[in-house]
């Protein structure tokens, strides 16, 4: 039986990708499990707390690990393994004799090919834990700041922040300050420019903003969020000639989509028309609904399982995540554009129908 301690110490002479595997078959075959693939994952709730000590402190674990604790999470952080180096030598301290290994983006987990449920959240006092049940379904959320909402539990319920660098520039989220709170808070995703293409920001001037501000972030990257507009200049073709004009020199790892229509055939062609325009690009949808009148409960259930089948959208996030209530509060325009139908709380704090949807 191979040692797993000489194999984690081989793992910090080595590449830690090449090695990953290995550890897994070497665990499986203590534990006289069917081996599983590359690929394969399972999530369990404390890798959260690990990868965020990890990514925010740059440092070991300060966790005692060792008692009643049979699985241990490496996480393999793509493009920012030295990280992988900080878990394993939290692993070797703790003279652990048994592990298991979990592949996952940097302080989320969420694995390849599989669909996530996020919140795209108004500030206001309601708890995101409601609508997490710890299924592993509902895993992000955002605000369009870069700080986290303010919530009636002080928390993000257990959901992962992604930062949203909704502006150029803006006094609630400068940008000079973006890196740095990213770093103080540890969101390992970031979304960029909201709807831009309608907003008098040139795809040219995007490009160069993105590439000073959100390039350097060692992070998840979206490309700005773009509105299902078809007047030329806007919408996909906006996104279309941003990516020209960053001529190579954009780091992203997603597209960013928002839609807002009549019925669900009609999203549904436009999610497929942007894969079609952008196959080789992952999609994450940060904000979609039917326009006011729709039936939104119908909507959502067609709309939830149809992006749960496609292999290229990531995360989508329903608009939007507060009470009726709050929402005409925060934001009356939507009101009148959306409705409150797609609202997921109750002005109780409770989750609706749509809400609901999302267990």
């Amino acid at each position: 039986m191979p040692n797993i301690d000489d194999n984690i110490s081989f793992c910090l002479l080595s590449s830690v990708e090449t090695c990953l595997e290995d550890l897994l078959i070497i665990y499986f075959n203590i534990h006289n499990l069917p081996k599983v693939s590359r690929e394969a994952g399972v999530i369990v709730q404390q890798t959260i707390t690990y990868a965020y000590w990890a990514m925010r402190f740059q440092s070991p674990l300060p966790l005692d690990l060792s008692h009643n604790c049979d699985i241990l999470c490496i996480l393999w952080i793509r493009y920012y393994s030295p990280l992988s180096n900080l878990l394993i030598s939290s692993i070797k301290e703790s003279n652990l004799h048994s592990f298991f290994l979990l592949f996952a983006w940097p302080a989320l987990s969420m694995l390849e090919n599989e669909d996530w449920l996020g919140l795209g959240v108004y500030n206001s006092p309601l708890d995101p834990g409601v609508l997490n049940n710890g299924d592993g379904e509902v895993v992000a959320i955002y605000d369009w700041e870069t700080y986290a909402p303010p919530t009636s539990t002080g928390g993000t319920g257990g959901l992962g922040f992604i930062g949203m660098q909704g502006t150029m520039d803006s006094d609630s989220s400068p940008v000079a300050q973006l890196a740095t709170r990213q770093a103080q808070q540890g969101w390992a995703t970031v979304f960029s420019l909201n709807e831009p293409d309608i907003n008098g920001i040139t795809p040219a001037e995007a490009a160069s903003w993105y590439i000073e501000w959100i390039n350097p972030l060692a992070i998840k990257k979206a490309l700005p969020a773009v509105t299902s507009s078809t007047t030329s200049g806007q919408g996909l073709s906006w996104l279309s000639e941003m990516i020209s004009a960053c001529a190579g020199a954009c780091y992203f790892d997603y597209i960013n989509l928002h839609w807002y229509g009549t019925s669900f055939a009609e999203f549904q062609a436009y999610i497929e028309q942007a894969h079609n325009q952008f196959p080789s690009y992952t999609i994450v949808i940060s904000e979609f609904a039917l326009t006011n009148g729709g039936n939104q409960v119908a909507f959502f259930e067609s709309a939830f399982p149809f992006l749960d089948g496609l292999s290229y959208v990531l995360l989508y996030f329903p608009f939007v995540a507060t009470s009726p209530a709050l929402l005409q509060a925060n934001d009356p325009g939507a009101v009148t554009t959306v409705g409150t139908g797609s609202c997921l709380y109750t002005n109780a704090g409770g989750p609706s129908s749509v809400g609901n949807l999302m267990y």
